[in-house]
């Protein structure tokens, strides 16, 4: 037997059919729908699904248009290892979760995911829309905070066993995390910047879930296919510090030669140029202040560049022009936690192996270290 599932990439509903079939090792065909072309809104889809939306299973001649009805379909197909528990108790508990899942998680989760993965928003600080998305995000910390709690009961949101609760949820997680990986700035201000420091047990079992056989092949093709261009990738790391979240930020605009190297001033207002040399060389960059938000965020933009590398083309030197580097700074448990993200600085670059060093060196490393002990490893000329 054949079976198909036709799909929209990244749609939340025909990946938990696709995790389903993982969890059960049943092969199939997937054919990817192009949403922006209204591809699910016309014909051949349309007569497969005249209400124009996804998923349809098809399978020797049967037709399956809705995740939930696909996913007891396959348990009744394909036995082992059962979706739906083994007992009346089990299938109780499970579809349970599920159903709530599907109403609430999917609500919450894309009330949020929604403006931010598919409209790239990002509100102005204490404006209407940022009130708004803040007032759903509160709805979907919520429910993670339910799978928090399910968690406490075994390895997996039912207990002890994979189940339909487990395909359902798995998407929904993963998408907050593409969010967070390529919205930081929204989604740390929403207070899902790291999720790991809130919601441990999700975050140990997204990665028992990720790791099992066929899950990965369940990701969107979409984000493969951005994950091969080495351009679409930035140099992100996160810290967690012992300092307090304005100590941080102090650190990131009047204290850089603390950690990292000596600038020509500091900076104090948005608008400010600073110029950062690397002596006893010629090489700088002049940075100019785009937002500063207390506290908060840093960000800077390479108005300025001559970065001279021996043995690197001359392209390198002027690779920085353009280039912004953002800061996102929140509170956590007796601390803070910094994200930062190098937008520009990719591996396309020729520089990008010599400036991923130095920023493991100056940020992770020498930053960390003044926010810690308050002695940091700036870069100094040699005597």
């Amino acid at each position: 037997m054949t079976l198909t599932i036709h799909t929209i990439s990244g749609a939340p509903r025909p990946w938990r059919v696709l995790v389903a079939l993982a969890l059960k090792g049943i092969p199939y065909e997937q054919h990817v729908l192009k949403a922006s072309a209204g591809e699910h809104k016309s014909e051949p889809f349309l007569s497969l699904n005249p209400r124009g939306t996804v998923p349809v299973v098809e399978a020797d001649g049967i037709v399956i248009r809705d995740s939930i009805a696909a996913l007891a379909w396959l348990d009744r197909r394909y036995p082992e290892p059962p979706l739906f528990g083994a007992t009346p108790d089990d299938a109780a508990r499970i579809w349970q979760i599920t159903m709530e899942a599907c109403d609430y998680m999917r609500e919450a989760s894309h009330a949020v995911l929604a403006p931010v993965l598919l409209r790239h928003l990002d509100p102005e600080i204490g404006s209407e829309e940022e009130k708004a998305l803040i007032e759903s995000s509160e709805k979907l910390h919520a429910e993670c905070c339910w799978l928090e709690s399910l968690l406490t009961d075994g390895p997996y949101l039912a207990g002890g066993a994979l189940s339909a609760a487990d395909a359902v949820v798995f998407p929904e997680i993963r998408l907050i995390q593409r969010a967070v990986e390529n919205h930081h700035e929204v989604m740390d201000r929403l207070g899902f910047g790291y999720p790991p420091d809130l919601y441990p047990r999700v975050s140990d079992w997204k990665a028992r879930m990720s790791e099992l056989p066929g899950i990965e092949d369940t990701l969107p093709p979409h984000w493969k296919e951005q994950e091969t261009v080495p351009s679409m990738r930035n140099y992100k790391k996160t810290l967690i510090v012992d300092a307090k979240p304005d100590q941080a930020f102090e650190a990131l605009t009047k204290g850089f030669e603390h950690w990292w190297t000596t600038p020509d001033e500091p900076i104090r207002n948005e608008g400010d140029r600073v110029r950062f040399t690397f002596p006893p060389g010629r090489s700088y960059w002049t940075f100019e202040a785009k937002k500063l938000v207390p506290g908060k965020l840093v960000e800077l933009e390479c108005v300025e560049a001559l970065h001279l590398h021996e043995g690197k083309p001359r392209e390198i030197e002027t690779e920085w022009l353009g280039t912004r580097t953002i800061w996102n700074i929140s509170p956590v448990v007796n601390g803070a936690r910094i994200r930062f993200e190098h937008v520009g600085l990719s591996p396309s670059l020729h520089c990008y192996e010599v400036c991923e060093a130095g920023w493991d060196r100056f940020f992770v490393d020498s930053l960390k270290a003044y926010l810690d002990s308050g002695t940091g490893r700036p870069h100094r000329p040699p005597v």
